[in-house]
């Protein structure tokens, strides 16, 4: 979704900086480099060293919506995403087709970064709340 749909990349500049005031000594740029497509909670445990459960769904929340509220331009629907989601919808004479959205994003956040951005996206798609390992790092 990010990087592909939309571009969010002001808002998670913005979150990482958020969070550097809550866990002195990370270095955001370092952090740019290897966490993109990376579920939340993952980065939040390798960089911010979080190891209790419910601490981590709780920042890892914290860090989305911080993502959303410092993304000073908005999130931003990616160039020729428009006409792709426009071939997507059943209106275009293709009322079988199926099709979803994978990301590595929360349900949560994946709904607000798409809704933002002003795509449609699928009433169900395959989230970081649906699997148990993210992508390998």
């Amino acid at each position: 979704m990010d990087g592909t749909l939309v571009d969010s990349t002001t808002g998670v500049v913005g979150a990482w900086e958020t969070f550097a005031k809550t866990y002195p000594g990370l270095d955001v740029k370092t952090i740019l480099h290897s966490s993109h497509g990376v579920r939340t909670a993952d980065n939040l445990a390798k960089w911010c060293g979080i190891t209790d459960p419910e601490s981590l769904k709780d920042e890892a929340e914290r860090f989305e919506r911080a993502i959303v509220d410092t993304s000073e331009n908005g999130i931003k629907m990616l160039p020729g995403v428009r006409s792709i989601m426009d071939n997507l919808s059943p209106a275009k004479g293709k009322p079988n087709q199926q099709w979803t959205i994978c990301t590595s994003a929360t349900r949560v956040y994946a709904t607000a970064a798409l809704t933002a951005a002003g795509i449609d996206h699928p009433n169900d798609f395959v989230t970081a709340n649906d699997v148990h390992q993210g992508k390998p790092q």
